[in-house]
């Protein structure tokens, strides 16, 4: 009697497992699992970001399109999608081959143009202390000026005396002001890209401005 009670226990745990696991299994349709859709995009977006066409490990290298906004990057990825299209075959059910075709083309694609690289190059073209006074307009949102003897991003050859506008990002920005509203000092503000001297970076233009007419007047 024992070893009839564990044949029939032993029949119910297969019974549950083929309902369980191996019948779903059988049942399932192809491509169906859960993590399709989500490989799909993982592994556009990885041939998007390390193929030849785009570095994206270094951001100031161009592109082969030197496609800088977003609207070139798309004109150049459909240029480069009609250009590279091909024929491939895949697995057909409905054909009496079993197999047809279909147009393709490699995902070789262009990458989003760099956002902090386009506001740096945009913020560094305000040169020297007249530039405080474009401080403050919305074009200029995320810019601050160096008065004094700055290290530029896009401009190499003027590192260490480069005198202008800098990209100050709005997350630097703030921790700055929390950490002097900590302290009870006036905020330090630094470039969020490059270098400059300490209390020499400003970020309003009456700030700036003032500092600058200082600097003007001592030198």
């Amino acid at each position: 009697m024992q070893t009839e009670g564990i044949m029939v226990l032993m029949g119910i745990l297969t019974l549950l497992l083929l309902v369980a696991v191996i019948i779903p299994m059988v049942l399932r349709k192809p491509g169906s699992e859960g993590f399709v859709d989500g490989r799909d995009e993982y592994v556009r977006i990885g041939q998007m970001r390390y193929n030849k066409l785009s570095d994206t490990k270094n951001i100031t290298k161009p592109n082969m399109f030197k496609a800088t906004t977003m609207a070139q990057t798309d004109a150049a990825n459909k240029e480069i999608a009609a250009a590279t299209a091909t024929t491939e075959m895949r697995e057909d059910d409905t054909s009496s081959t079993g197999i047809s075709t279909r147009l393709t083309a490699p995902r070789l694609t262009i990458a989003p143009p760099s956002e902090m690289l386009a506001e740096s190059n945009k913020c560094e073209k305000l040169q020297g202390r007249a530039a405080c006074g474009a401080l403050g307009s919305g074009e200029h949102a995320k810019c601050g000026v160096c008065i004094k003897s700055g290290t530029a991003f896009s401009l190499p050859d003027e590192a260490g005396s480069f005198i202008g506008g800098m990209l100050v990002l709005p997350e630097d920005k703030e921790a700055a002001e929390a950490e002097a509203a900590a302290s009870g000092g006036a905020p330090v503000y630094q470039p969020s890209v490059g270098d400059c001297p300490a209390g020499s970076f400003f970020v309003s233009r009456a700030a700036c401005e003032e500092a600058a007419n200082r600097a003007d007047c001592a030198e």
